[in-house]
């Protein structure tokens, strides 16, 4: 029986040993061929949310990368820009600043099962021991059975030669449905309107501090957007977003294009526009850069003006 019980003992410590080795190399491997280059015309790299994911279509400007994506919160922004940024020459980086992203259930875009398994096997093989120790100290089971799946991910990305930024790293996300305001209602449940408006996740506006002073280290501007949202998105905390913004961003930059002029057809739901509102909206706003937006002193002046030249358009045409 001993005999046996040694036998079993030094063939599970085997297994176990081959599992660790095997999962070390995998995430070796691709920590060294991992190319994270972009197109060599990129002039700026927008990160965030859904919001942007549906709001930029870059088919439209080779010039403009979206590598925003559905449910990533400031923390995964802020592994992707340091994966991103050393490896290509960017000067300037948009990241989406809107209402739902300082609210208190970011904390679980973070360390939430979905999001783990979601997000964080794409990172594993960079991300810092501090930010892997947050993941653990948060939930501990979920980072257990995330890096199993991440170590198929990325094995099936080593015998494929799939080591490139891809569309599922982040990118334009076309929605083809029209906002319906009664169905909206009944999906709206899970709104700012039905928990706390203004409480707040500290630990997501930390990691945008540090996308912040990780992009003044690197030299690479930084500015703050606001993808258009529906006249009926819940914005109670509308003052403590700007509260935060003049405490802890004062000097970046705030592009808002919360009241782009959109019909409601050109709307997914009360926060995503769909792909007929970002050929209207990406289009503008290729003009808004090429008009200087960016060199411009007054920034959200001119954004101002812009945006009323084109409803005082809207009113004429109609």
């Amino acid at each position: 029986m001993k005999h046996f019980l040694r036998k079993t003992g030094l063939f599970i410590s085997v297994v176990c040993i081959g599992i660790l080795f095997f999962t070390l190399v995998v995430h070796l491997i691709i920590k060294q061929q991992a190319n994270f280059e972009l197109p060599k015309e990129t002039d700026i790299v927008i990160f965030g949310h859904s919001h942007p994911a549906c709001s930029f279509n870059n088919k439209l400007n080779k010039k403009i990368i979206n590598l925003a994506k559905s449910g990533e919160g400031y923390f995964y922004n802020y592994q992707k820009i340091k994966e991103v940024l050393p490896n290509n020459d960017v000067d300037i980086i948009f990241i989406e600043y809107t209402n739902n992203q300082i609210h208190a259930r970011m904390d679980n875009w973070i360390w939430g099962n979905e999001q783990l398994g979601t997000f964080l096997p794409w990172h594993t093989p960079f991300i810092s021991k501090e930010d892997l120790g947050l993941l653990y100290q948060n939930n501990k089971e979920g980072v257990h059975q995330t890096l199993s799946t991440s170590t198929l991910l990325n094995f099936s990305r080593i015998a494929t030669f799939d080591y490139s930024v891809s569309t599922k790293f982040g990118g334009y996300y076309e929605l083809k449905n029209k906002y319906v305001e009664e169905k909206e209602k009944e999906d709206s449940k899970d709104t700012l309107e039905s928990i706390d408006p203004l409480a707040i996740s500290k630990i997501n506006i930390k990691y945008l501090e540090k996308i912040v002073n990780y992009c003044n280290e690197k030299k690479v501007e930084v500015f703050f957007i606001r993808s258009p949202q529906h006249k009926n998105y819940p914005r109670q905390n509308e003052a403590l977003l700007f509260k935060i913004k003049d405490e802890k961003f004062k000097e970046i930059p705030f592009l808002d294009f919360d009241t782009f002029p959109l019909k409601d057809e050109q709307f997914a739901d009360i926060g995503h526009i769909n792909k007929y509102g970002a050929d209207v909206f990406t289009t503008w706003f290729n003009k808004l850069i090429d008009n200087g937006l960016i060199s411009a002193s007054n920034k959200p002046l001119f954004i101002e003006n812009e945006l009323q030249r084109i409803m005082q358009n809207n009113s004429t045409s109609d």
